[in-house]
């Protein structure tokens, strides 16, 4: 009974912490696609369109005038929405060819282990 108990404790436990990465990737704020565009002058990351609109429609002045962020989230949301083909857009070479952002690989790397942990409690425990 105990190791069922510790069994079921601990998978409640994986679960959880899987979904909290998941919301955590998915929360993307317009605040955080500033953020991106003034720390590296580009966007390293993939954001929805809302974010991205949300993006130019709260931009301060300054940043309008002083940076080039206004042009890259607006030439990332053109892309999104489909009115420019997506090889034009130079300030956003990150040069990764891969449709998953990196925190959902690196989440679905981390389910694959907790998967892998429970079997191996599960096998090991049956073979007791």
């Amino acid at each position: 009974m105990q190791r069922c108990r510790a069994r079921l404790v601990v998978s409640l436990c994986v679960a959880c912490g899987c979904f909290a990465a998941l919301a955590a990737t998915a929360s993307a704020s317009p605040s955080r696609v500033l953020s991106d565009c003034n720390f590296h002058a580009q966007l390293t990351q993939r954001y929805s369109a809302g974010d991205l609109q949300g993006a130019l429609s709260t931009m301060g002045a300054d940043q309008k005038e002083y940076t080039d962020c206004y042009d890259v989230i607006q030439r990332a949301l053109l892309a999104d929405l489909g009115r420019i083909h997506p090889a034009t857009i130079h300030a956003q070479d990150g040069g990764g060819s891969s449709f998953l952002t990196t925190p959902m690989i690196v989440l679905i790397g981390a389910v694959g282990f907790a998967a892998g942990a429970v079997a191996f409690l599960g096998v090991r425990g049956r073979r007791r």
